[in-house]
């Protein structure tokens, strides 16, 4: 790995952990799912838009790259940025939001509940969003999102400016 990638690794990652607290401060999470939605879906263009920097600072450093030395550095960039977040999350259900878990918990309860749900059927979708949320789910869904979504842009920018340089 070269500076560049732990850099860049580092970078998304960071910026990753900062918008989870920054949403938790500003109270989006204690929100209702609508809220959660909107945190969830800044957190992926957030991601989105440092993976392309990333990859833009990469091709411009190191033009001679091919397709697969360029993909390669994008997907350890993903990697170091999944790490890094997978890190954050865990942080943040231990030490800031433990009850995140239980919260969800009950928005899905009450979403069931108000959609004409049977109690019953309530009670098993806060069971389902308690274990879905829990520490170790969300972990692993917040390091491989980080992960998915950063090798689906090294693949996709990789070939674009591969096919642009073979024209």
């Amino acid at each position: 790995m070269n500076q560049l990638e732990w850099k860049w690794g580092l970078i998304i990652g960071g910026i990753a952990v900062g918008w989870l607290v920054a949403s938790w401060a500003m109270g989006l999470h204690a929100g209702g799912l609508s809220l959660i939605q909107f945190a969830m879906g800044f957190a992926l263009i957030l991601n989105l838009i440092g993976f392309l920097v990333a990859m833009s600072v990469l091709f411009r450093r190191e033009p001679e790259l091919g397709f697969v030395e360029r993909f390669r550095s994008g997907a350890m960039i993903a990697v170091i940025a999944a790490l890094v977040i997978a890190g954050g999350q865990a942080m943040y259900l231990l030490a800031l939001n433990p009850g995140w878990p239980d919260h969800m918990a009950e928005l899905f309860r009450s979403y069931s509940a108000e959609t004409g749900s049977a109690p019953s059927d309530a009670d098993q979708m806060a069971d389902l969003a308690r274990s879905a949320f829990g520490l170790r789910s969300s972990v692993i869904q917040a390091g491989m999102a980080m992960l998915i979504e950063g090798v689906f842009v090294a693949a996709f920018t990789s070939g674009l400016f591969y096919w642009r340089h073979q024209r």
